[in-house]
Parts: structure tokens; C-alpha cells; sequence
């Protein structure tokens, strides 16, 4: 594997919450967030190095309360995870 999904800190959050993932190279990075209906909420794009990176996403980089799924995809991998956006 390339990279791996470590998750989200803290998970659920009020204010943000920092999606973990280590990767074994340098790589450019596709972060897609989804409410529950599966409508695209924001698409990240961004670089990342080698090693252990934290991406933080601030709740006015979301819809507001509630469960979001999110997809990262690096070098040709996906993986998934889910965050919980609390008042």
C-alpha cells in the first residue's frame, strides 16, 4: 500500500478535527467529503510528503451538523472514513 487512512482527531468535533494518513512518498492528494445523502460537499486537493500528515478541516469547511463520509484518494488508493460534526 501506498498510503494509509490513521482517521480523524477528534471524531465527533465541535470546531475542526484533523484527518491523520501516512504516506510512503510524496504524493498529490484528493480529499472528497459527503453528507449522508452521498451529495458532494467539498473536494480538497493538496500535496503531501512522506511520512505521517494531518490534513485539518475546520466545521466552516462543511454544511453544518451532522455525519459526513469522506474518500481520500492518493497514487491510484482510496480509503473512506466517517466524521461526526457536533453543535
Amino acid at each position: 500500500k501506498i498510503f494509509k487512512l490513521l482517521g480523524a482527531v477528534p471524531n465527533p468535533f465541535k470546531e475542526s478535527t484533523e484527518i491523520k494518513f501516512r504516506l510512503k512518498s510524496d504524493s498529490d492528494i484528493h480529499l472528497t467529503i459527503y453528507d449522508v445523502t452521498g451529495k458532494v460537499v467539498r473536494i480538497i486537493d493538496f500535496s503531501a510528503a512522506a511520512g505521517i500528515n494531518n490534513f485539518k478541516l475546520n466545521k466552516n469547511q462543511l454544511a453544518g451538523p451532522g455525519m459526513y463520509y469522506f474518500q481520500l484518494d492518493a497514487n491510484n488508493e482510496s480509503a473512506t472514513g466517517k466524521l461526526v460534526l457536533i453543535d
